[in-house]
């Protein structure tokens, strides 16, 4: 269940014939037509779980009111009026106040859109919901007998506990990991930084039957970005995986760039590094689920990281369609 919006909330062009803006060319009404299918989180109670700060229940219509406004490129444009539509199905339901029937809402939007043949582009709320997403696309990909690669786009490792059993926006990896070992075709984090995890979390990922790779910040700038990126793909391609689940934490980028987020980080990729490791993987046409997460807009300055998270999923489908 997903409660609609309206877009003119967000944004409405002036002149939409001369000059249309993304607003003009995205629909809120589903199809039977594949398409591309945005579906806001607007939830934190998993960054509130992990002692983290909170604000990014507010993210998805933030980011909304960035993409909106943005001029259409001329793939978005194609994509929506020739072969694959772009949709908004507004945000799931999250009136419970509890992450649990959160996530199971969630799940079910995520299955139910991959089974029907669309792509669900989520906009958080917390990593917490990676949990959510990844059991959506790996239930449908069960009943498939698909294998699903996941790239975890992050500062940190997100693999920690459970928090006296419950979920929490530091848990999502440890869950889908020990959920689906068998399913999991590789597990890739990239762009970790050395002060942002706990060793156990490093032992745990190494020490996990699933094939995993981990890609730190450190090395990557040391071995050179677009050394370190072609390395990505190549491991994504040799994986023979059938699809891509890339999750987005917009705390891999430097908080001088993306101050607005759950965990600001100092050092990390710039707003050019971010779209390149996008473009890149989505360009491989295995990305069968999207997400981007951790943008809290209370701590943003001049929309600069709700901004960038806009401009990465337009990024995003100009490379998937």
């Amino acid at each position: 269940m997903t409660i609609p919006i309206q877009l003119q909330d967000y944004f409405q062009s002036v002149n939409p014939l001369d000059d249309p803006r993304f607003c003009d060319v995205i629909s809120t009404e589903l199809s039977e037509t594949p398409a591309f299918v945005i579906v806001g989180c607007p939830q934190d109670i998993g960054v509130q779980r992990n002692n983290g700060r909170v604000g990014a229940a507010l993210a998805p219509e933030e980011i909304r009111k960035q993409l909106y406004k943005l001029p259409p490129t001329t793939s978005v444009i194609h994509s929506q009026n020739n072969s694959q539509p772009i949709v908004d199905i507004g945000n799931v339901d999250v009136s419970s106040n509890f992450l649990e029937p959160i996530h199971a809402n969630l799940t079910s939007v995520v299955s139910n859109l991959l089974t029907n043949g669309h792509t669900p582009l989520v906009l958080g709320g917390g990593h917490d919901c990676a949990f959510a997403n990844g059991r959506g696309i790996f239930e449908h990909a069960k009943q498939l007998q698909k294998t699903v690669v996941i790239i975890n786009i992050d500062a940190h490792f997100d693999v920690r506990p459970l928090n006296n059993g419950l979920a929490h926006s530091g848990s999502p990896f440890r869950q889908l990991l020990e959920a689906y070992p068998h399913q999991i075709n590789h597990f890739i984090e990239f762009g970790i930084q050395n002060f942002a995890f706990a060793q156990s979390h490093r032992e745990y990922i190494e020490s996990s039957t699933v094939p995993s790779t981990i890609y730190f910040y450190d090395d990557i700038i040391t071995n050179g970005f677009q050394s370190s990126l072609q390395n990505l793909t190549d491991v994504c391609v040799a994986s023979k995986a059938d699809w891509i689940y890339l999750s987005i934490d917009m705390d891999s980028v430097q908080s001088a760039f993306a101050p607005g987020v759950s965990a600001p980080a100092a050092m990390g990729f710039t707003p050019n590094e971010l779209l390149s490791i996008v473009k890149a993987l989505c360009s491989t046409k295995k990305v069968r689920l999207l997400d981007i997460v951790e943008v809290n807009p209370t701590y943003d300055i001049d929309n600069r990281t709700s901004k960038l998270a806009a401009i990465t999923l337009v990024t995003a489908l100009n490379f998937l369609t």
